[in-house]
């Protein structure tokens, strides 16, 4: 797991925030108290899953996503990189049964690039309030 990038952020002027993200995505996090908490800060998980490597994807996959459940924080934003087609499914899956979405609601399954990247973002902390593409 040489591949593992996690960042936390906080604003310390406010409890509540928007974090811009590409100028696609504004996500909101915001917290009820004014003390640092959990809910204060936003835990980014960036992970390269060596994707173009074919050996042992689907199982390389799952065992990534069961280290990323296993972290405690949890991530709040999830990136990854060099997702494939042969893996997406086991990312969608699993990540999904512990309440984390794709950002893109317009994730389009049959035209794939051969690699690509996706953001995951775990729900209720994180609620995407504006998407465009």
């Amino acid at each position: 797991f040489n591949n593992l990038f996690v960042m936390s952020y906080t604003n310390k002027r406010s409890n509540s925030f928007t974090i811009p993200t590409n100028k696609r995505n504004k996500i909101d996090v915001s917290s009820t108290n004014n003390q640092i908490t959990n809910d204060n800060f936003v835990n980014i998980l960036s992970w390269n899953v060596d994707g173009l490597n074919k050996y042992m994807d689907i199982e390389r996959s799952l065992a990534i996503t069961n280290k990323i459940v296993q972290l405690n924080p949890k991530p709040d934003i999830i990136h990854l990189q060099e997702i494939t087609s042969d893996t997406i499914n086991t990312f969608l899956i699993e990540l999904g049964k512990y309440n984390y979405f794709v950002c893109d609601n317009q994730l389009d399954l049959r035209s794939l690039p051969s690699y690509f990247t996706l953001a995951f973002y775990y729900y209720p902390k994180i609620k995407i309030i504006d998407y465009t593409r």
